[in-house]
């Protein structure tokens, strides 16, 4: 129980890093372009 609790609460903080991430990459590739 105690392990599931740690992985749903991993995955969450992983899907909100590549939320973020995802967000970040497109304003980079903005950024890039000339």
């Amino acid at each position: 129980m105690i392990n599931n609790a740690i992985y749903s609460i991993l995955l969450g903080m992983l899907d909100k890093i590549l939320l973020y991430e995802s967000i970040l990459g497109t304003k980079r590739m903005y950024y890039l372009i000339p």
